[in-house]
């Protein structure tokens, strides 16, 4: 009876590579704004390292759960997995509460073209557009998100952005104003109310 001899060295394990890595490193380091920690600190995002490995790490978390449909415990799993952090469903959430004023900049910063159209004179306040935008979630009503925002023309950038079930209507009330501001919105924005929100 003849025995094979096998060879039982292990083999050396194989270091896993994710080339999503790769591009996000990437992407922090070319399009995203220089000062994007300092803002997270401005904005109270971040106060210190507590759980989350880095502040570019923190917005790529709240990115996959925006863009992926994750549950906060579903975020929690990949977040410890990809090495990110270790936070539970209510840190999670309580992270996304904090964020939400820097999310805001973030956008404005990276949607923004920071240039003042030509035509617009010299000496205007803030221009402000202001509009919503309706979304669909899996498995709802199909009017189930609203997304409120101003663009400032003025400044070339989006200047304030609010997130709503669809129970709140379009309505200059979800925006501060400031003396000076031109206010320009669609049939959609009740005038009545919305000359005497502006008023106010």
């Amino acid at each position: 009876m003849s025995t094979k001899k096998y060879h039982s060295e292990p083999l050396p394990p194989l270091q896993e590579v994710d080339l999503n890595d790769a591009a996000w490193d990437e992407v922090v380091r070319t399009r995203l704004p220089a000062n994007l920690e300092a803002q997270a600190r401005h904005l109270q995002a971040w106060s210190r390292k507590r759980e989350v490995r880095s502040v570019p790490d923190l917005l790529r978390a709240l990115l996959v759960y925006a863009s992926c449909g994750y549950s906060f415990n579903e975020l929690g799993v990949w977040a410890v997995l990809k090495g990110i952090g270790s936070l539970c469903e209510r840190a999670w959430r309580k992270r996304l509460d904090r964020s939400q004023a820097w999310i805001a900049w973030v956008l404005s910063e990276v949607l923004g073209v920071h240039q003042t159209p030509v035509w617009v004179p010299e000496g205007v306040g803030r221009i402000l557009l202001i509009d919503a935008t309706r979304w669909k979630t899996p498995g709802g009503t199909g009017d189930d998100v609203r997304l409120h925002q101003s663009y400032e023309l003025h400044a070339g950038r989006m200047e304030q952005v609010q997130v709503t079930d669809r129970h709140q209507a379009e309505s200059v009330g979800l925006f501060a104003l400031r003396p000076g501001d031109l206010a320009v919105t669609d049939a959609g924005y009740p005038v009545v109310s919305s000359v005497e929100l502006t008023q106010q």
